[in-house]
């Protein structure tokens, strides 16, 4: 029998799910859980510190990273992220968020700029910034595999994206032809 974990992400929420051959040409897929590692932490029992700290330089490094592409709310975010304390949440060292700013960035999306890179395996890193109520709240950062990070690319090796928010009438339902 085959047996695999992995994960997906979409929308910015992250589905973990169980797929598995009972028989030869057979796969059913369980769902796991959903939610970004700020949500998983209520859930299962990972290594996280208990207290608020500066972060490390590499991990202000990575959140100035994210900010050198234009995304709506990008300028009032930049101060937040700028004086921020940061916690560990999972076992793949994603990080909450707590700034010391006040105000509200005027993000589109729970998730205005994510960045990728390759890991020494060659697997891709993603780094996720999530944006909840206009607050920093969460850099969530994941293999593809969902191993653990081997090492941490440098700031400037993360390729940034923004993609843009959803259409407000919903995507375009597409028909395929007989």
């Amino acid at each position: 029998m085959f047996d695999c974990v992995s994960r997906v992400v979409v929308d910015g929420q992250t589905i973990f799910y169980r797929a598995y051959t009972v028989s030869p040409g057979v796969i059913n897929v369980g769902y796991l859980h959903c939610g970004s590692a700020l949500n998983r932490q209520k859930s299962l029992s990972m290594n996280t510190q208990p207290q608020f700290r500066k972060p490390t330089n590499a991990e202000q490094a990575l959140l100035q990273r994210l900010l050198e592409v234009d995304f709506p709310g990008r300028d009032q975010l930049a101060p937040m992220i700028q004086n921020v304390f940061v916690r560990t949440i999972d076992e793949v060292e994603g990080l909450e968020l707590q700034s010391q700013v006040s105000g509200m960035a005027s993000v589109v999306k729970r998730i205005p700029v994510e960045a990728e890179a390759k890991d020494e395996d060659g697997v891709t890193i993603h780094v996720l910034l999530h944006v909840i109520g206009g607050r920093p709240v969460e850099l969530e950062i994941f293999k593809d595999d969902s191993s653990r990070v081997k090492h941490m690319p440098s700031p400037a090796a993360f390729e940034l994206t923004v993609l843009p928010p959803a259409p407000k009438q919903g995507w375009p339902h597409v028909t395929h032809g007989n």
